[in-house]
């Protein structure tokens, strides 16, 4: 979806990769001693210990129904690209992909949720490296080629201080909302602080927060650089899209088009 945004718009989201720097780092000196020195399984055994159980079953059930409500949207997405690289049934590939998951998490608990975060990970980026050293050759001019029609079309622009607040893209907006967005997401969300406990001590887990904030400039480039080099690919060879199809599909589009079979 990174790669796909940036194709439509441009890259008005990186700055707020900012906030996933600092915030961390204020969860390892603040939240990090806290949950690991109650010994807690959940976020929400705190609301037991700080409330009562009736709180605490408020808490986990709004945990839930969030949670539902995101994991359609997460089996939606790669389903959008399972479905375009291999012509099955979007349904069918939801389907399976809930099915195959919920299999392997309840066999293997949240060490098989960690290592299959790894493999991943390692999918991901080197997927979206081998696209970047692709996609130079279907372009004229190659790699400088792609970056001045990125610079006439401005499509590297990230900073919109002068837009109505009323714009997505208006940057303190999306800062500010961005910066409590991520609070809640890494002091609060069972999905992420389950990470915490899976660590030895406080020091492992503070050690993959720091790494977090270390990466996340990075990989959050590599994947937005993509979306750049996706949208002067198809702005040279219009004729490659496909009428009607979602953006989302972008990507998936190109490995079907150009990445060799296997590989893809």
């Amino acid at each position: 979806s990174q790669p796909a945004l940036v194709y439509s718009v441009d890259w008005f989201m990186y700055p707020q990769k900012l906030c996933y720097v600092f915030i961390p780092i204020f969860i390892i000196f603040f939240y990090l001693p806290f949950f690991r020195r109650l010994n807690l399984t959940t976020a929400y055994e705190y609301l037991e210990y700080r409330f009562n159980y009736p709180i605490r079953l408020y808490g986990s059930a709004q945990f839930i129904l969030y949670q539902l409500v995101r994991t359609s949207l997460v089996l939606y997405l790669p389903s959008i690209a399972l479905s375009t690289i291999t012509g099955l049934n979007i349904y069918v590939c939801i389907l399976s992909m809930g099915v195959l998951s919920t299999f392997y998490t309840v066999m293997g608990g949240i060490e098989a949720v960690v290592w299959t975060d790894v493999i991943q990970a390692i999918v991901l980026i080197l997927g979206a490296i081998i696209t970047l050293i692709i996609i130079p050759f279907y372009i004229d001019g190659g790699v400088t080629g792609l970056i001045q029609t990125c610079i006439a079309d401005y499509k590297f622009r990230m900073l919109y201080f002068d837009s109505d607040i009323s714009d997505m893209r208006n940057t303190w907006v999306m800062l500010i909302g961005s910066t409590f967005g991520a609070l809640v997401y890494y002091s609060s969300d069972q999905a992420i602080v389950q990470r915490y406990f899976t660590t030895p001590d406080e020091k492992s887990a503070a050690k993959s927060l720091y790494l977090n904030a270390i990466l996340v400039f990075p990989i959050t480039f590599i994947l937005y650089a993509v979306g750049s080099a996706l949208y002067v690919y198809y702005k040279s060879n219009p004729a490659a899209l496909s009428l009607g199809m979602q953006n989302d599909a972008i990507y998936p589009l190109f490995i079907t088009q150009k990445i060799p079979i296997g590989l893809a």
